[in-house]
């Protein structure tokens, strides 16, 4: 038998361990027995060194595993095997870190890791991991909820495990902790989010000045889409030629790592110009190389033009768009100093319309507003080259004549200015009549300050108004001492207030058939320590003015029901007494609240009180005259229409006015002296005026009557109550009260 045979034989033995067989064939002398002992201790020295290198591979594996395990155990992922009874096979130590879970509780209850995730997230992760033992391999993001309740997210790595025949053992996965990753990507995500919904505009450019994005509002201002801009430079939004310098200035900036700040005037798509303020800054990178440039930048359209807005408007009058007292002053101090090197002359006109409060009480503000806005327009016609015309508030004007000759230069001037505000302006389905009342400053002359100019025409203007209006006049150094009065006079009536200088007269309102007496009318007197008695005529219309007479106007009132009071406690025969309610009175919040208040307070009834207002304060703001006319008769306070015939009534407006009576104004009575046919006009008015009176139920009663003609001409026509100095002057309390005794004493 053969070596070769004997080494099988051997191999076979020490394997198989055939043993019977071996022996029979020793028997039959079939096996060569020295040969068979040398086969096998060759076959056994190769065991020998097999298992040498089995232990040898034993130990790396041993060593392999030691080294797994370590891994494992700071590996931050965690890796499990399960296999293909769906139990959990092995579960790595990282399980613990991620969801506070041992790993025995995974090898325990195989479900465990499916009752973590989050429920929104189970369906997805049973789906990913079936598809995962189809296809060999499944990748999932989803979240857990941790032992302590925090949301971790996951990403899941499955593979499946396959024998040699393909047949599914099992699958083997990864889960990662990457909650940091995706908080970072949510972040990344806002942050996007807020770049791209941002009001203010995003624009991202290469360092070459190629735009690589742009926000949506980029495109919500310029109208150009994201294609349209991408891979474009930034000057395709250049407007005209603007900005060049700008340009030139922002390049140097960033390029030298600096951030650039200004102001740029772009175009839209449509080719419509805008503004933005823009912030021009370096993007760097790790190593602090600029890779970018970023702008961000807003549309500053709208404030630009409120600022230009604002700008204007601290110059120029709303209302007329003239320039207002500031940019006049400025205009003036230029015309002076151009006047001096030139050796010229420069005029200051100050124009004040006359009675314009009459018009805007009687039509209204929004009616006056529009005769201020013609006389504007008028004015604007007459200036020359290099004149200015401006509005200094009210009604009053300031016309600029520059480059003078000679200053009598001025007089055609304000001749022609005169002529052309005489033609009647229209004022909705109205003519209204202007004149104006106007006065002179000069430089050389007078001053060479434009705000003594100013004051110099301005006092001028008043001593035209107070020679009769409808004129002009320059100015003289008196002047000023007028206007200093004027301005003492206004601290001292005030003083007066405090210190109880003001007084009341009172005149009877009579029965003009038998002078017998039905009402009284106060009327205020002020005697001044120093000056004396001062003239109602001089400080009533300042107080107007100024609004001082909303001061005075409480107190004449409170001093008549405190007379009342007096005479009625004492038994004195009283008649109802008529107070006047001057305009700015009449228009201000609260003011049947303050009447009924000091009623109350003297303790009088309404029917002692009668109210008098002018009729242009009737007709100024008619529905707001009629709630509180309505309001103070139906409080028993009685209302009277005073100076009747002198304002722009409407009928249909009087006939809705809850008045007691209507008062003629004295102007017309007054004229007839003599027989009334010398004055027809008048005696026209004041038949009409009474006949108003009668259609409308409305007593009539006459101011002003001096004489007997006067009077016999009023009963003639049926006007049978007045007042005027033929039946009385204004009478202290002290002699009403005598002749209210005297009257008492004549009917015993």
């Amino acid at each position: 038998m053969g070596r070769k045979h004997l080494h099988e034989q051997a191999q076979a033995i020490l394997r198989d361990r055939a043993w019977g067989d071996l022996g029979h064939e020793m028997e039959r002398g079939e096996i060569d027995l020295d040969g068979l002992l040398e086969a096998l201790h060759i076959y056994h020295a190769e065991l020998v060194l097999q298992n040498e290198a089995l232990d040898e591979l034993n130990q790396r594996l041993l060593e392999e595993k030691e080294r797994y395990r370590i891994l494992a155990q700071f590996s931050p992922d965690w890796d499990y095997w399960m296999g293909e009874d769906n139990r959990f096979h092995y579960v790595s130590p990282a399980c613990e870190r991620i969801t506070g879970y041992p790993a025995q509780a995974f090898l325990d209850d195989p479900d465990l890791l499916s009752h973590l995730i989050h429920p929104d997230d189970r369906a997805d992760y049973h789906g990913h991991v079936h598809a995962g033992r189809q296809d060999n391999h499944a990748l999932l993001h989803f979240r857990i909820l941790t032992r302590s309740g925090e949301v971790r997210w996951i990403e899941h790595d499955c593979r499946a495990v396959r024998d040699s025949s393909g047949c599914y053992r099992g699958h083997r996965g990864t889960n990662r902790d990457i909650t940091r990753r995706k908080l970072a990507e949510e972040y990344g995500e806002r942050l996007a989010y807020a770049v791209e919904q941002s009001p203010g505009v995003v624009m991202l450019t290469s360092t070459d000045g190629v735009i690589e994005y742009v926000n949506q509002r980029f495109c919500d201002i310029t109208g150009f889409s994201r294609e349209e801009v991408i891979g474009q430079r930034p000057d395709m939004l250049r407007y005209g030629e603007k900005n060049v310098t700008q340009y030139e200035d922002l390049w140097n900036t960033i390029r030298n790592g600096g951030t650039w700040e200004g102001e740029f005037n772009n175009r839209t798509r449509a080719g419509e110009p805008y503004w933005e303020q823009a912030w021009i800054s370096p993007i760097r990178n790790t190593l602090g190389e600029a890779t970018h440039y970023i702008k961000l930048a807003e549309d500053i359209s709208d404030k630009r033009a409120l600022t230009e807005r604002l700008k204007y408007l601290a110059f120029h009058d709303p209302l007329t768009g003239l320039p207002n007292r500031n940019l006049m002053l400025d205009r003036i101090g230029l015309a002076v100093a151009q006047a001096r090197r030139d050796q010229r002359a420069v005029a200051v006109v100050f124009i004040d319309l006359d009675d314009f409060k009459v018009v805007n009480d009687s039509l209204g503000h929004a009616q006056g507003d529009q005769l201020l806005i013609q006389v504007a327009q008028r004015l604007r016609t007459l200036l020359r080259g290099g004149d200015t015309l401006a509005r200094f508030g009210g009604d009053e004007f300031i016309l600029l004549l520059s480059n003078l000759a000679h200053v009598e230069n001025v007089i055609p001037v304000i001749e022609k200015l005169q002529t052309a505000l005489k033609q009647p302006i229209s004022l909705s389905a109205q003519q209204v009549s202007v004149t104006v009342s106007i006065g002179i400053a000069v430089y050389p002359g007078d001053t060479d300050r434009p705000e003594e100019l100013v004051r110099y025409a301005d006092a001028a203007m008043y001593r035209a108004k107070a020679e009769g209006r409808r004129r002009y006049h320059f100015y003289t150094p008196e002047m000023d001492a007028a206007l200093q009065e004027r301005m003492e006079l206004d601290q001292a009536m005030r003083q007066a207030l405090e210190q109880n200088e003001f007084q009341l007269v009172y005149q009877p309102r009579v029965e003009l058939v038998t002078g017998r007496t039905l009402s009284l009318e106060a009327l205020v007197r002020w005697h001044h320590p120093k000056w004396g008695m001062i003239s109602p005529g001089r400080f009533i219309p300042l107080a107007e003015e100024t609004g001082f007479i909303l001061s005075l106007g409480p107190e004449v009132l409170r001093q008549a029901c405190e007379q009342l009071r007096d005479w009625k406690a004492r038994g004195v025969p009283t008649v109802p007494m008529a107070v006047n309610l001057s305009a700015r009175e009449f228009r201000e919040p609260g003011v049947v609240e303050r009447i009924m208040g000091v009623l109350a307070d003297t303790g009088l009834d309404a029917s002692a009180l009668e109210i008098e207002i002018t009729e242009s304060a009737a007709m100024s703001s008619i529905e707001q005259t009629i709630g509180t006319l309505t309001d103070l008769n139906a409080h028993g306070v009685r209302v009277s229409i005073d100076d009747f015939g002198t304002a722009y009534s409407s009928l249909n407006y009087l006939k809705r006015l809850p008045v007691y009576a209507i008062k003629i104004d004295r102007s017309f009575v007054s004229d007839m002296e003599e027989d009334p046919a010398h004055h027809p006009e008048d005696a026209a008015i004041i038949r009409a005026i009474i006949g108003l009176g009668e259609t409308l139920g409305m007593r009539v009663i006459a101011e002003g009557i001096e004489n007997t003609v006067q009077r016999d001409f009023l009963l003639d026509h049926g006007c049978v109550k007045g007042q005027g100095y033929l039946f009385s002057r204004p009478l202290p309390a002290e002699e009403v009260e005598t002749l209210f005794l005297n009257s008492l004493d004549s009917e015993d």
